[in-house]
């Protein structure tokens, strides 16, 4: 398997059927075969194949819209050692969305989708700014994303009933 994919890596086949299950995750092998010209069985095969090279997922998500009515960017300037304790904090959160390190005015960027300005605050003042590396934190509020528009709860399997970062941010609704 090749270090860096890229799109020439696939052929046109492969590209319509992961196209597919993009749109829609629940696709058929039948339904496939019938928009793409192939049996059902080389659907079959093809997908497994495209498993196996863990080069997809299939997943359930949740409608954002559904759960939640505000974003907030937040652009984190921290210590290394900082940086490394929240992208292990939030790793797993269930309202984290996007979460990247970066170089510029920040070295960490997260992006969060909540059902209330208050759940943002929570968060941002039980697990930021209460991180003794944090030099600087910029917060960028708004509508939900327009992409995505679903989110998969990281954590949600999470049999312990324990919130993931340790700490209750307005008593974790996703972990309680």
């Amino acid at each position: 398997m090749p270090s860096s994919w890229d799109l020439t890596h696939f052929d046109k086949i492969d590209l319509k059927i992961i196209k597919i299950l993009c749109k829609d995750g629940r696709a058929t092998f039948v339904d496939i075969a019938k928009q793409i010209g192939l049996t059902p069985v080389g659907v079959k095969k093809r997908v497994e194949r495209l498993l196996d090279r863990e080069v997809i997922s299939i997943k359930g998500s949740l409608d954002a819209k559904k759960f939640y009515s505000v974003s907030a960017n937040i652009g984190i300037e921290a210590s290394p050692e900082a940086v490394d304790r929240l992208i292990k904090k939030f790793a797993s959160c269930p309202l984290v969305y996007n979460l990247v390190k970066v170089s510029g005015n920040h070295n960490l960027v997260v992006g969060l989708i909540a059902p209330s300005l208050s759940r943002i605050h929570d968060l941002v003042e039980k697990q930021i700014r209460s991180d003794a590396g944090i030099r600087l934190l910029e917060i960028d509020l708004g509508e939900l994303p327009i992409v995505p528009k679903t989110h998969c709860l990281a954590g949600l399997a999470d049999t312990s009933k324990k919130c993931p970062c340790a700490t209750h941010c307005n008593e974790c609704e996703y972990f309680l």
